[in-house]
């Protein structure tokens, strides 16, 4: 009984901590909603007529994408992004801003979830989730709307991440994990369509994380 009762406690601890993770990530940044469009968002945004029809959707996919989409690299998970903004927010900046802020969010969550999977310690990953929620490192990322390439690419590589894990654990005949290995390059894709500095990394070779003790080819 009184493992029983234990093993409740601890798992609805989880959703608390989680919770603090939210709040906080949140908090850091909430003077954010209120900013202006800054450096390149006149470009990529105010000024960017690509952006607000859906009719040039098709274009993401098209040879004419930088000139018309006023990026300098193939970056069409970002550019589909301000689509989405636009078309509820128009050019308030609010709305933009918030996709940002939920983004930073939501990177600081799965990275909690997964340095929970390996180390396998509740308290160490909840600490390093809560340092990376109020890092001023990211603070460019997230107040500047142009710059959250470098929040989706970090979505879809900690999301990849935490299914790759999941795919080096023994698997049940029918099991929802059959579908991991297929997410998991799903995500990688389109992280590999965000930033830069990573898709360069991915064209150069193999990328690998190393973890003390452990070694993940992604």
């Amino acid at each position: 009984m009184a493992l029983r009762e234990s093993k409740i406690s601890w798992n609805l601890s989880l959703p608390i901590l989680v919770l603090v993770i939210v709040c906080l990530s949140q908090f850091v940044y909430l003077n954010s909603l209120s900013h202006k469009f800054v450096y390149d968002d006149e470009f990529t945004i105010v000024n960017n007529y690509f952006i607000k029809t859906w009719h040039n959707l098709p274009l993401l996919f098209h040879k004419d994408y930088f000139s018309l989409s006023a990026e300098l690299s193939y970056r069409p998970v970002v550019t589909l992004s301000y689509f989405i903004d636009f078309t509820f927010w128009k050019l308030n900046p609010f709305g933009f801003h918030l996709t940002n802020s939920l983004l930073h969010t939501l990177n600081a969550v799965l990275l909690f979830f997964l340095l929970t999977r390996i180390f396998n310690c509740r308290t160490t990953s909840f600490i390093a989730a809560l340092i990376f929620s109020c890092h001023p490192v990211l603070s460019e990322a997230v107040n500047a709307v142009s710059y959250r390439e470098d929040l989706l690419a970090a979505t879809f590589f900690i999301a990849a991440f935490l299914l790759y894990i999941k795919t080096i654990k023994p698997k049940q005949p029918f099991s929802p994990a059959y579908t991991y290995p297929l997410l998991h390059r799903l995500y990688s894709c389109d992280g590999l369509l965000s930033p830069d500095e990573i898709r360069g990394s991915a064209q150069s070779g193999r990328i690998t994380c190393i973890i003390p003790g452990r070694q993940y080819p992604c």
